[in-house]
């Protein structure tokens, strides 16, 4: 991520948590940004459970705040989903959680999706 986005973000609204009890146009900015900045940099992964491909990148510009949620709940939709069917295999098959998968684990898991 861009170290500039980030240390903005985090000067201008994560150490200063009372600028949300006023509406304020610069923290709006500021959110979008960052909002604009993560997106465009996990969009790339989709899920592996299908569905409509995101948007390549978040738009910001000339959108407000519902319609800008509408765009994160299009990589987030399919998201949510994959990970609640992960989890509950990991609950029904808990030997089968690994936390670091070796590179043969990976080559399966590839060729399973293939």
């Amino acid at each position: 991520m861009d170290a500039s986005v980030i240390a903005s973000f985090r000067e201008k609204v994560v150490q200063k948590p009372e600028v949300f009890f006023t509406p304020s146009e610069e923290v709006a900015k500021e959110i979008k940004a960052f909002a604009k900045h993560a997106y465009d940099r996990t969009s790339k992964y989709q899920s592996k459970s299908g569905g409509a491909a995101p948007l390549e990148e978040l738009y910001v510009d000339g959108f407000d705040a519902d319609q800008v949620w509408e765009q994160l709940r299009l990589l987030n939709g399919p998201l949510v989903t994959e990970m609640t069917q992960r989890i509950r295999t990991f609950d029904k098959n808990p030997d089968n959680i690994l936390l670091f998968p070796s590179e043969k684990q990976e080559e399966k898991e590839q060729k399973k999706e293939s």
